[in-house]
């Protein structure tokens, strides 16, 4: 089923862009975004950080889909491709909407654009190819609840229940409010995650050398390999609160204020850059040299 809605999905992109061209153009040109700052660069480099901290969100997705296969080899190189070529595509129609239309709800540009018939067909294409990456999600949602003690036990419907909830909650209670603050929601995913991504790469990339122990990653407790210090790893703390403050001083997620060099390098990618450091550091002074984290 994903590989015919892909095909549909691009196909609907690609009739977007073709009325916006032919339809918009000389609006898109004339348009000015409600939010510039005046500084080209600074525009410029806040919709790379958009752009980054969109594609960051996606980390445990695809953690999820290699879980799922039977090697990550099989999962891994399709994943990126398909995250790193129709998002940025389908973005920039986005964008374009946005401008032309002055309006930033899929839905009512989709109506708009393609009329009533072809706004609601090109909307349930979408919900559906939404599908999969939902399922996706709320799996690994589940499976990362299994490491609360609470519910290590539960039911897989419990577990269900709890990371179906709270989303149908702002879907249904509060979405306005949700996609009113979508920039700062944005914001705080690079805020976390971008740290995130870069003590895994570190950790599994550098210092493990893409070599863990399967077992130790089930079997936890006092004495096994990834239990370090009562279950915490200094490393991995000390690594998300420098890559936290970076980004904080980089640029503030709910006002979007910015300090240098903010607007030459964005924040994820700085960010990113000292928790990696950071964790690097501390594990090779401190947590290899006591014996903790299987790195022998």
């Amino acid at each position: 089923m994903s590989k015919v809605l892909f095909f549909f999905i691009v196909g609907i992109g690609g009739w977007m862009t073709w009325i916006l061209l032919t339809r918009e153009a000389d609006a898109i040109a004339a348009a000015a975004p409600a939010y510039a700052s005046g500084s080209l660069r600074w525009d410029y480099v806040t919709g790379i950080e958009i752009g980054i901290v969109s594609l960051l969100s996606w980390w445990p997705y695809i953690g999820a889909m290699v879980r799922k296969s039977p090697n990550a080899g099989s999962a891994t190189l399709p994943a990126m491709l398909g995250m790193g070529l129709p998002v940025p595509i389908l973005s920039l129609v986005g964008l374009a909407a946005i401008l032309a239309l002055q309006v930033s709800d899929p839905a009512a540009w989709l109506m708009q654009l393609g009329g009533p018939t072809y706004g609601v067909i090109a909307l349930l294409f979408v919900i559906a190819a939404n599908f999969g990456t939902t399922l996706a999600g709320v799996y690994a949602t589940a499976v990362g609840l299994r490491q609360v003690p609470a519910l290590a036990t539960a039911r897989w419907g419990v577990l269900m229940l709890f990371a179906l909830v709270p989303v149908a909650l702002v879907s249904l209670v509060v979405p306005e409010l949700f996609f009113a603050n979508f920039g700062t929601f944005l914001a705080f995913i690079g805020v976390f995650f971008a740290p995130i991504c870069a003590i895994q790469i570190t950790d599994y990339l550098i210092l493990r050398r893409q070599k863990i122990s399967i077992r130790a990653v089930f079997v936890g407790g006092p004495g096994t390999d990834y239990h370090y210090w009562g279950g915490f790893n200094p490393a991995a703390i000390l690594a998300m609160a420098a890559g936290f403050f970076t980004y904080l001083y980089l640029l503030n997620p709910v006002s979007y204020a910015s300090h240098s060099p903010y607007d030459y390098l964005t924040a994820s990618l700085p960010t990113a850059v000292v928790a990696g450091v950071v964790y690097a550091l501390v594990t090779l002074l401190v947590v290899r040299p006591a014996g903790k984290g299987g790195y022998d």
